[in-house]
Order: structure tokens, then sequence, then C-alpha cells
């Protein structure tokens, strides 16, 4: 049995609170491997609430959670947000000013 940890996200209640998902989407599960899991997508300055993500121990032979799904704590990812390639687009009179 090969057991990893692995990441879904939470949901927010009507309160706006993250929550343990009702249900989980398997393709949506973010798998790492014995010891750690990385989350996908955090650029420096980005800020990850409480209960964003949830980790549980992951078997992987039966494609599902073995564990509880406990919340992962927030964090900002250190470092500044960076601003690039910035153009601007005209569509119908105006001007769009688009960066990634």
């Amino acid at each position: 049995m090969t057991l990893v940890l692995a990441l879904v996200k939470g949901e927010k209640n009507a309160l706006g609170a993250f929550q343990k998902p009702d249900q989980i989407d398997k393709e949506a599960v973010i798998k790492g491997s014995e010891k750690d899991v990385v989350i996908p997508d955090v650029q420096p300055g980005d800020t990850v609430e409480t209960g964003e993500y949830f980790l549980g121990k992951f078997n992987v032979e039966k494609d599902d959670f073995v564990s509880e799904l406990v919340a992962v704590e927030g964090f900002e990812q250190p470092g500044q947000a960076e601003v690039s390639n910035v153009h601007v687009e005209q569509d119908n009179g105006q001007a769009t000013v688009v960066a990634d």
C-alpha cells in the first residue's frame, strides 16, 4: 500500500469560512510524496487562507483518502508580486491594459 500526502481545495460555507469539501473530485487531488506535497500556483506575495487547502493521507492504489482531512494553516508566500508583459489591447474603441 502506497500512502502519500495529498491536498484538496476547501469550500467556502454560507458564512464565507473555508470547510472540508463535501465531495472530492479525484481529478482535483494534488498528490505529493510520503513526506510533502507542493501547493501549485502560489506566487510570491500570495496569501493562502487557513482551510483553503486540506491535507490527508492518500492511498494511491485505492485512489482515495484513508485519513481525516486537516486544514492547512494560512500563510503568505514570501516575496513581492511581479507584473510583466504589460501591453494595451484595442477593441471597439476601448483600450484595455493587460499584464501577467
